[in-house]
């Protein structure tokens, strides 16, 4: 049996899911790990999580992260194989969006989606919009820890909560 566990790569989820992970060695079960944080933020601030990240990884049969950045920090750290797997996004979707649209500058609309943290920034995003009243924000992900319950958003700032892809896609090019 093979268990692919996503860790959000937070400061308490990574303690969790090490949890978990221990828990499928018990059972002899595979374990590939799936980062879809930011494991850099451990490396300049927390020693201990950075620690808990490294077991993780090392106790892991196989490790999957974003990019080269994040995989460059492990590799000479764990002793395990490692890949990359970029997000669900094509890199297409970009170009179709950059180069083959015209732009009114009256109905300007930023997106954001990925998981609602202040360890991603949204905080600064917030006040970003309050700056820029006649920019519509619009930000998909699920809320995580510190912003559950949070209500002191501008009113250009709309918060669409977790989507599937094909409603993202929707609000990528409209």
């Amino acid at each position: 049996s093979l268990i692919h566990l996503n860790s959000s790569v937070s400061k308490y989820g990574i303690l969790r899911d090490l949890i978990c992970v221990l828990i499928a060695k018990i059972f002899c079960l595979k374990v590939v790990t799936h980062y879809h944080g930011n494991p850099l933020l451990f490396k300049k601030n927390n020693i201990v999580t950075l620690f808990i990240l490294k077991f993780l990884c090392n106790i892991s049969d196989f490790n999957i992260f974003l990019d080269f950045k994040h995989i460059s920090l492990f590799d000479k750290l764990i002793k395990r194989k490692s890949t990359i797997l970029s997000n669900f996004i094509d890199d297409r979707s970009f170009y179709k969006l950059s180069f083959n649209r015209k732009f009114n500058n009256s109905n300007l609309t930023a997106l954001y989606v990925g998981a609602v943290t202040k360890q991603k920034g949204i905080f600064e995003l917030i006040k970003i919009a309050k700056c820029h009243p006649d920019i519509q924000f619009r930000v998909i992900g699920e809320v995580m820890g510190d912003l559950v319950g949070y209500k002191n958003f501008p009113n250009n700032f709309i918060m669409h909560g977790s989507l599937q892809r094909p409603r993202v896609l929707k609000y990528m090019y409209c």
